[in-house]
């Protein structure tokens, strides 16, 4: 049986780095584009965004922590965040900040 698709409040929107926008609802979506369309270089990120919303899918971890682990593999793989796209380890502070700062 395939576990059910669980919604995020709050999409994710990342500009990709051939400047399309693509935008993330669902934890299946995030995990499709983790494990298929992600660019070569995998991060430790990406590694542990993975298993998170394989866990979110299976009801194991909340799905905001999903979100917050696909966040930050999206600033490690260098994708632009679109502006409203928030992550709250991004408004705390630390290397996430630092990172959605950057300028490209």
């Amino acid at each position: 049986m395939s576990p059910v698709d669980v919604l995020w409040a709050n999409p994710v929107t990342i500009k990709l780095t051939n400047g399309l926008e693509k935008s993330f609802s669902s934890i299946s979506d995030a995990l499709d584009f983790l494990e298929f369309e992600w660019p070569s270089r995998h991060g430790a990120y990406q590694n542990c965004a993975v298993v998170a919303c394989r866990n979110a899918l299976k009801k194991m971890t909340p799905p905001a922590v999903a979100r917050e682990y696909f966040f930050a593999a999206c600033l490690e793989a260098g994708f632009r965040p679109k502006t409203g796209t928030h992550s709250s380890l991004a408004a705390k502070g630390g290397a996430l900040a630092e990172a959605h700062s950057r300028p490209s």
